[in-house]
C-alpha cells in the first residue's frame, strides 16, 4: 500500500518500462520538444478523518529538452475521484467511497500570458471533475507555462483545493483513498501549437482509524442525585456495549455525564443504541439526541421512535454527537373518604364535615423544591370522598399528608387516627388514601334507629317486670 501523501510524478520521455510501471501518458508528434509534467501532494501532514476537508495541492510544469518550443497553454486538467489501487489516469474504477471535491476551496497561482490570473470553471460528473482555466480577454484563454531556464524561479503553476471523505465503502478496510489527475492531447498545447504531452500524476492518502464520541447527560426534573446506569449498544465497531453510572450535575454528584467511545467501525455503516437502563419509580424519562456542531457526522438522528425510547443514531461517520436523557417526576395525590357510622341519617344529623389537611416535604410541581401545603374542603353526606392532586413526592426525605375534621356539632365524635401522617408514595403506585369516621351520641347515648329503640323499651321492660316479681 503507498505511503500517505506521496506524489508521482510523469513525463512523457519516460522509457517504455517505466511508464508501464507508472502512469502511462499520451505522446504526441512535437512530444520532444514540449514535455508537460505534473505533480500532485497532499498538502497537509496528517492524520486525516472522516468527514474533515484534505487539503490537495497539483504542480504544473513544463519540462523542456530543446527544439522551439518554450511554453504551454494548458486550458484544462481533470480529476477523478476514488479510484482503484494501481490504476492510471484516466482509467478510474470507482471504489464506493463517498468522496468529495470542494469546488469553491480551488486556488491558483497560475497566470496566463498577460499575467492574469485565471478564474476557474469546475463541472463535476459521476467523480470526473474538469476544471478550465479561463481568462476574460485573455490570449490565449489559458494558463502559461514558460521553459524553466527563461524564469528564475521556474515557472510552474500550483492549484489547490480541498477534498473531504464522509464514507468509506465496507470493503475499504486499509482506509486508502487514491485518486488520479492528468490532460491528454489538446488539453496542453505547445508554443508550436503541437499538442503537449499527456501528464498524469497520483495522490493518495491514508485516513485515521476513526472514533465517535456520544456524550450523554442526565437531568432529574427534581434535581435528584441518585445515578442510574446509562446502556449504549452499536451494530459494529468496538465495544460494541457498554454501560457507565450517570447522574444529575445539579447536585455535583460523581457521574455527571458520560462519552461513549466507539472505534474499529466503517463510516457510514455504524447504528447505535442509547438509553436509561432503568427508569427510576415515579419518573417518566424523554429524550433529546443531536449531533455536536461542525463535528458530527450521521444520516439520520432519531429520539422519538415510537418502538425505542432512547437516542437513536444511524448511518454514523464519525465526530460528537449528544443525547440527553430527562427524568420528570410523577404527581401523586392525597385522597379523603368520609363515613358516618350508626344511624345519622335516621336522627336528622346535619352530615356536614369539614375537614383540614396538610402535607409535608411534598413538590408542587415536577421541578420545584420541598414545602408544606395546607388546605380545606367539605365533605357531604353519608360518604363522601375528596382527592389532593398534583402533589409531588420527595426524594430527600418522606412526604405525608394528615386530614382531620372540624367538629361542629358536640354530638358527633369523629375518628381521623387513620388520616394522620400518611405517606405519599412515588408513582405509579396509587396515591395515599385514608378515611374518618363519624358517629353521633346524644348525650353520650349513641343514637339508635327505631327499631334499636323498640328492642331498648323491650329490654327496659323486662328488667322492671322481672324485678317487680321478685319484690311483690
Amino acid at each position: 500500500m503507498k505511503h500517505p501523501s506521496k506524489s508521482r510524478f510523469i513525463t512523457a520521455l519516460l522509457p517504455a518500462l517505466a511508464v508501464a510501471a507508472f502512469l502511462p501518458v499520451e505522446v504526441s508528434a512535437q512530444a520532444g520538444n514540449c514535455n508537460a509534467s505534473l505533480e500532485a501532494e497532499v498538502d497537509a501532514t496528517g492524520p486525516f478523518r472522516v468527514g474533515e476537508p484534505v487539503p490537495i495541492k497539483l504542480t504544473l510544469g513544463l519540462d523542456y529538452s530543446g527544439g522551439n518550443a518554450n511554453y504551454i497553454d494548458i486550458n484544462h486538467f481533470e480529476y477523478l475521484l476514488d479510484c482503484g489501487e494501481g490504476e492510471t489516469y484516466p482509467a478510474c474504477t470507482p471504489q464506493g467511497n463517498t468522496v468529495v471535491f470542494d469546488h469553491a476551496s480551488v486556488q491558483t497561482t497560475c497566470t496566463d500570458a498577460q499575467g492574469n490570473t485565471p478564474a476557474t470553471l469546475i463541472t463535476m460528473d459521476d467523480g470526473l471533475i474538469t476544471v478550465d482555466f479561463t481568462v476574460q480577454g485573455g490570449d490565449p484563454a489559458a494558463i502559461r507555462i514558460n521553459e524553466p531556464s527563461l524564469v528564475e524561479p521556474p515557472n510552474t503553476c500550483e492549484v489547490t483545493f480541498d477534498v473531504q471523505v464522509d464514507g468509506l465503502s465496507a470493503s475499504n478496510q486499509t482506509r486508502e483513498i487514491v485518486e488520479l489527475t492528468g490532460w491528454s492531447g489538446l488539453d496542453a498545447v505547445c508554443e508550436n501549437e503541437a499538442p503537449a504531452s499527456g501528464a498524469a500524476a497520483s495522490v493518495d492518502f491514508m485516513l485515521e482509524n476513526p472514533n465517535v464520541v456520544f456524550w450523554v447527560r442526565k437531568d432529574f426534573s427534581d434535581d435528584n442525585p441518585m445515578a442510574v446506569n446509562a446502556q449504549i449498544q452499536c451494530n459494529t465497531g468496538l465495544p460494541v456495549q457498554q454501560s457507565s453510572p450517570l447522574s444529575d450535575p445539579v447536585n455535583g454528584e460523581s457521574f455527571p455525564f458520560v462519552g461513549f467511545v466507539v472505534y474499529a467501525f466503517s463510516p457510514g455503516f455504524l447504528k447505535c443504541w442509547i438509553w436509561e437502563e432503568e427508569v427510576p419509580a415515579g419518573y417518566v424519562e424523554s429524550y433529546d439526541a443531536s449531533a455536536v456542531p461542525n463535528n458530527g457526522i450521521a444520516g439520520d438522528i432519531i429520539d422519538d421512535d415510537p418502538d425505542f425510547s432512547g437516542c437513536i443514531f444511524d448511518e454514523v461517520v464519525g465526530g460528537w454527537f449528544n443525547c440527553n436523557i430527562s427524568n420528570e417526576l410523577l404527581p401523586s395525590s392525597f385522597t379523603v373518604n368520609k363515613e358516618w357510622l350508626g344511624d345519622a341519617l335516621e336522627n336528622d344529623v346535619d352530615l356536614v364535615a369539614p375537614i383540614n389537611w396538610s402535607c409535608h416535604n411534598v413538590l408542587t410541581s415536577p421541578s420545584r423544591g420541598p414545602t408544606t401545603v395546607r388546605g380545606r374542603f367539605t365533605l357531604y353526606g353519608a360518604t363522601d370522598s375528596q382527592t389532593i392532586s398534583n402533589i409531588y413526592p420527595w426524594w430527600g426525605g418522606t412526604s405525608y399528608c394528615t386530614a382531620n375534621e372540624q367538629i361542629i356539632d358536640s354530638y358527633v365524635e369523629s375518628d381521623n387516627s387513620e388520616c394522620s401522617d400518611v405517606s405519599i408514595p412515588f408513582a405509579p403506585a396509587p396515591g395515599a388514601e385514608c378515611t374518618i369516621y363519624n358517629t353521633v351520641f346524644f348525650e353520650g347515648i349513641p343514637t339508635l334507629s327505631k327499631q334499636g329503640l323498640a328492642l331498648l323499651v323491650l329490654l327496659m321492660f323486662g328488667v322492671g317486670l322481672v324485678g317487680f316479681r321478685r319484690f311483690a
